[in-house]
């Protein structure tokens, strides 16, 4: 590689003796040789380096010590990074009475016991005391069975509600639901919890009632979701990461644009493991698929396209020594990003 890029250097260097130096293509011809000759040395000079820490180490010395340059850019304004935070507000102290919800009222009699005779009713002083009660409400249904000598046959009442088929009523699968999402408790702090509070339940119930009777539900909420956000818009993006699951090496998948985000879990980054989840239904859905490099991800949607992240990388690595190609760079990346530049 080094071989041919030194051979193709010198053919260039060698045909600029043909060439008018007087003209403005062959000046910047120049140019552009130099930066690719002062990148090759800088490149080379910190392999050259790190070849010699890594002697150095194997002889017992310490290599070069990596001290960062801790001046700062004199470009940059100090807390140029920073949100604007404006004026601050004074802090008031808001009453908490007209976001409580009250239950009940109850009056608090005044012991009239010692006190003088001329006493004339104000009104009401009020104080809002906060409290949750945690009871059973477990209900013994008794379902009526009628039997039917014609047919054979025994006919039992159904209960309504979603509670046939389930030894756990609404409201304990609401709350279950809400202490594992929205609290973050984890399956056996919920069963120990529940438990303790009168109810009868094993955290293999309390696992099912989070996936198994949940399942098909929460997959087709998702489903609708992730359908809405892509025909919201005319793209999506894809990317994905390793990562554990359930103690074994996974991956994860990240789909979305501006109006949503969905995560799909899987053993395998495979382009059958992503056209599982992201089925011709939904690819119909969008016209451009945004990502990397990964075959995975192509010939999915209609057009596929490098997400500015990565191409953005291929900028960052040059390191331009004159102002032509300074100012060139920034030109290039303003106009990538549609941003202005100025004169």
């Amino acid at each position: 590689m080094v071989m041919r890029m030194n051979k193709e250097l010198a053919e260039r260097i060698r045909e600029l003796q043909n060439k008018d130096f007087g003209s403005p293509e062959l000046q910047v011809e120049v140019i552009s040789l130099l930066e690719l000759l002062c990148g090759i040395i800088v490149a080379q000079a910190a392999e050259i380096q790190a070849l010699k820490d890594e002697i150095n180490k194997l002889k017992g010395e310490k290599g070069k010590p990596d001290i960062k340059n801790n001046k700062r850019d004199a470009d940059k304004k100090p807390n140029e990074d920073k949100m604007e935070s404006g004026a601050k507000k004074k802090w008031e102290k808001r009453s908490k009475l007209d976001k409580i919800k009250i239950d009940r009222e109850q009056v608090v009699k005044l012991d009239k016991t010692g006190l003088p005779d001329d006493l004339v009713f104000k009104g009401y002083d009020e104080k809002v005391i906060q409290n949750i009660l945690m009871q059973t409400d477990n209900v013994l249904y008794r379902l009526e069975r009628y039997y039917s000598k014609l047919e054979g046959k025994t006919y039992t009442a159904k209960l309504d509600g979603g509670l046939d088929g389930t030894e756990s009523g609404i409201e304990t699968k609401a709350l279950i639901s809400t202490l594992y999402y929205e609290n973050r408790v984890t399956e056996n702090k919920i069963t120990s919890f529940l438990n303790s509070n009168g109810l009868i339940i094993s955290e293999g119930t309390v696992s099912g009632i989070l996936t198994e009777e949940k399942s098909g539900e929460l997959s087709r909420i998702k489903n609708e979701l992730v359908k809405a956000g892509l025909e919201g818009s005319e793209y999506a993006q894809i990317d994905g990461t390793g990562m554990k699951v359930s103690g074994k090496n996974g991956y994860a998948t990240i789909l979305r644009n501006d109006l949503f985000a969905a995560f799909y879990i899987n053993y395998s980054k495979s382009r059958k493991t992503v056209k599982s989840f992201l089925t011709a239904a939904l690819a119909s859905l969008f016209t451009v698929l945004v990502g990397d490099d990964a075959p995975q991800f192509k010939s999915i949607a209609k057009r596929f396209a490098l997400c500015w992240v990565h191409e953005e990388r291929h900028y960052k690595k040059l390191n331009p020594v004159f102002e032509i190609s300074k100012a060139e760079l920034k030109r290039v990346r303003a106009r990538r990003y549609g941003i202005a530049t100025k004169n």
